[in-house]
């Protein structure tokens, strides 16, 4: 039942990302510039998550807990800084459906890289004749729909 349930909040966050990319568009519009936007976007994000953790009461992790490598600590949230960025600015020059198809393609690509290769510590799943092909079909259709 938790599978269920995960995919379908995955999938209305999928169907979230165009709206969201055209709300911050307009945005950025009424700002003056794209990275207004994602400024205002990503404090908004924050700010929520800040909240959430508080009203959960998500416990704050002692030095123990800041084991990792640098650059895991900054490398998501500069990911989804450009990642909003991109979105937000693309949205209204390219349009909705070329944004999301390039956006899947683009995870798709990534994420056959990181298995084949079995980067950060994912398991390594060798890249197949038909995960290559599925992988031309997006980047094809991504070109037919800009295109068309």
């Amino acid at each position: 039942m938790l599978s269920w349930f995960l995919l379908f909040a995955v999938a209305l966050g999928g169907f979230l990302t165009p709206v969201q990319a055209s709300i911050n568009a307009i945005l950025g519009r009424s700002l003056g510039h794209p990275v207004s936007a994602a400024v205002v976007s990503t404090m908004v994000s924050f700010s929520l998550l800040a909240i959430t953790a508080l009203v959960i009461r998500v416990p704050w992790p002692g030095a123990a807990g800041l084991s990792a490598p640098w650059w895991v600590y900054v490398s998501g949230g500069t990911i989804g800084a450009v990642f909003v960025f991109f979105l937000l600015f693309s949205a209204p020059i390219i349009g909705a459906t070329a944004m999301i198809g390039a956006v899947i393609a683009g995870q798709l690509i990534g994420s056959v890289a990181l298995d084949h290769f079995g980067a950060l510590g994912l398991p390594q799943h060798a890249v197949s004749p038909g995960r290559a092909l599925g992988i031309a079909f997006l980047v094809a259709g991504v070109f037919l729909i800009r295109k068309f």
